[in-house]
């Protein structure tokens, strides 16, 4: 046997070999190069889409930054407004708990007056008033009538 035919075979083995595997890699690139044209097609067709949409979007952004920057300076109005009325009604209001004491005073007094009033009145006349609990000293307080 011939070391020539024997080398012959092995390299035109090696060569269907790889024309096999040449012809395999040739058709998946084939089909990634069809499938990365319709995604470029895919691509294209939604550009125009995305282009409006971030339009929109940035339209949209703007609008809200003027939004908050005027909220921003509306904050800042209601806290100094908020300050100024602090600064105004707290010493009002330290100043109230001085005013209600007397003004207690005042109505305490007054409903003593009316309590002396009625009862002075009703000695006078003699008469009991049911809601009153100063008593009149009529006969049914007397002991003596009770046990009677």
């Amino acid at each position: 046997m011939n070391w020539n035919v024997v080398l012959l075979a092995v390299i035109t083995v090696a060569v269907v070999v790889l024309v096999i595997f040449l012809i395999q890699l040739v058709q998946r690139l084939t089909q990634v190069a069809t499938a990365a044209e319709a995604t470029l097609r895919t691509i294209n067709e939604l550009s125009p889409r995305v282009e409006s949409v971030l339009a929109s979007a940035e339209k949209e952004l703007n609008q809200l930054a003027s939004v908050t920057e005027r909220l921003d300076r509306v904050v800042a109005d209601v806290e100094q407004v908020t300050s100024s009325v602090s600064s105004v009604v707290s010493p009002l209001a330290s100043n109230l708990g001085g005013l209600f004491k007397p003004l207690q005073f005042v109505s305490a007094m007054i409903s003593g007056v009316r309590t002396g009033v009625a009862a002075l009145s009703s000695f006078r006349s003699g008469t009991k008033d049911e809601g009153n609990s100063y008593g009149s000293g009529g006969k049914e307080d007397d002991p003596e009538v009770r046990a009677s």
